[in-house]
């Protein structure tokens, strides 16, 4: 909340267990938990969020946050999960999208990207000690990979601990989907008859890299993923490292052992519960708690592990209140009356943007942006190298490249992406708010930019036939030319460095006396 590095509870090693894994006061819980089993739509946690949020008719400025909006999300923690936001979001991009488009009322859209926000900023403050913990683990975890004693560097208090069982949890989950991602490259790059995108979709892309350190063959990933088992292993059968820990993460480490949701919901009920004596409804709310700190934590590497504990989530709450999901609906929406949907459109990108670069791989690979041996040293045989190369467009002709521009030169989003959508309705970044960064009004800078006039001799320039035709060629526009070095607070002509692109523009002035020596 302040921006400031993260602080522990002087009180203990059990307060700061607390800030690792956020739990809810019995009066915090009365107060603002949800009853989820009569929660009909996503707008009406939205409007709860609303009333814990707003203090005297408004969101407090930021980066302030309300006590009671703190205690609706940590009481609904579970329940919130990541759809909350996106949701929240789904229906500020409808108001905009409503509102630039046919009503011109954007107020709406700023209500519900205030409430976003303000949700943002409490999730972010919540996780903040988990990631601290899980950093400082890995520190320690790192230098001692293949070191079996795990005593003698997992030791310490109970939050400690935790934060080095999800680390070595999480590392044990990646390197068993990198297992699994092997195998399954090596069925496909051995049948000539495979689907090609099977092979591209499979394992971390940076492995197509030129000298490229991922490790992503089949022998390598099995060697790390049982070094890394066998340290789980050792840590879970160390009773004063394991056995002290919340009964979450007890239960997950066995539950993800149980195969099968029939299965794993009776060792929940029939074993699990009565030994430890909780219910089965405070175990699965706990492991959604879990999950959600679990998000907080870095896609890389931790995202195998946050969908292991959805997945263990979603065969727990089945036949639950739990099992409800009032979000899907605003999720998948194509009903342009629901509240969730917005009218998607295609943007005119730049040049060298990454949009083009994908939708034009042919006029790119003539650039020699890669070659067929680099390809090819991942074994690809029979139709896959041959479908790869057409893919990449290595050997492409010049002619063979289509031409992406209308005669106003717009870029034309090609038809398998365009699907029928508009182009540059203008919605998505309609906010002034969403313009401001590091204190700087973005929308004002571009009005001025779009206001600004260039001296007339400097017009001058683009009447002449002969510098639009230059232009044509290099397909720049005249004010892209002459912007990149004209100095607004000189009365000079505009002058080009004589260095890499601009050197053509500046032989071309000299050549057709369009730019005198004197004013070089």
């Amino acid at each position: 909340l302040t921006g400031e590095a993260v602080k522990w509870s002087n009180l203990g090693p059990m307060y700061r267990l607390a800030q690792l894994f956020p739990g809810v006061p019995p009066e915090v819980r009365a107060k603002h938990r949800l009853d989820w089993a009569n929660v009909e739509d996503a707008e009406e946690i939205i409007e709860k969020f609303k009333e814990a949020a707003y203090v005297d008719g408004a969101l407090p400025e930021s980066p302030k946050v309300s006590n009671e909006a703190l205690d609706f999300v940590v009481a609904n923690r579970d329940l919130l999960t990541q759809k909350f936001p996106h949701v929240t979001c789904a229906r500020q991009f409808r108001e905009q999208w409503l509102g630039h488009c046919k009503t011109g009322d954007l107020s709406k859209a700023r209500y519900y990207r205030g409430l976003v926000k303000h949700y943002f900023l409490i999730d972010s403050a919540l996780g903040a000690h988990i990631c601290q913990a899980v950093s400082d683990a890995e520190i320690i975890l790192g230098p001692n990979f293949g070191n079996w004693d795990v005593s003698s560097y997992c030791s310490g208090e109970i939050y400690h601990r935790c934060a080095m069982y999800l680390v070595l949890k999480g590392m044990v989950v990646q390197w068993e989907k990198k297992v699994e991602e092997a195998e399954e490259m090596e069925e496909v790059k051995n049948d000539p008859e495979a689907d090609l995108d099977d092979l591209l979709l499979l394992g971390d892309p940076k492995r197509f890299l030129e000298d490229s350190q991922v490790v992503h063959k089949l022998k390598q990933c099995q060697k790390i993923c049982f070094v890394a088992q066998r340290m789980v292993g050792e840590f879970v059968n160390t009773p004063e490292l394991f056995n002290d820990l919340p009964v979450e993460l007890r239960f997950i480490e066995k539950a993800l052992f149980v195969p099968g949701g029939t299965a794993l919901r009776q060792y929940m009920n029939q074993e699990f519960c009565p030994e430890e004596g909780v219910t089965k409804e405070a175990l699965i709310e706990g492991v959604g708690r879990v999950l959600r700190q679990v998000d907080c934590l870095p896609v890389d590497p931790y995202g195998y592990l946050g969908d292991t504990l959805d997945n263990l989530y979603s065969a727990l709450a089945q036949g639950t209140e739990f099992e409800k999901d009032p979000y899907d609906p605003y999720i998948i929406c194509t009903d342009p009356d629901h509240p969730g949907y917005f009218e998607t459109y295609t943007f005119n990108f730049d040049k060298l943007s990454i949009p083009r670069y994908l939708d034009r791989e042919g006029e790119m690979m003539d650039q020699k942006s890669y070659e067929i041996s680099q390809i090819n040293q991942f074994g690809l045989v029979g139709q896959q190298f041959e479908e790869i190369k057409q893919r990449l467009g290595l050997g492409k002709k010049a002619e063979e490249i289509i031409v992406d521009e209308d005669e106003f030169g717009n870029y034309i989003t090609p038809e398998d992406r365009d699907c029928g959508r508009p182009s540059e309705l203008g919605w998505f970044d309609c906010l002034e708010e969403d313009n401001v960064e590091l204190g700087v009004d973005q929308a004002e800078k571009n009005k001025k930019e779009d206001e600004f006039e260039f001296p007339p001799e400097v017009a001058k320039l683009f009447a002449t036939e002969k510098w639009k035709k230059f232009i044509s060629e290099v397909e720049r526009s005249p004010e892209e030319a002459i912007v990149e070095t004209y100095d607004e607070d000189s009365t000079e002509m505009p002058f080009f460095e004589e260095e890499g692109d601009d050197e053509g523009e500046l032989e071309f002035l000299r050549e057709n006396d369009i730019l005198p020596i004197e004013n070089e």
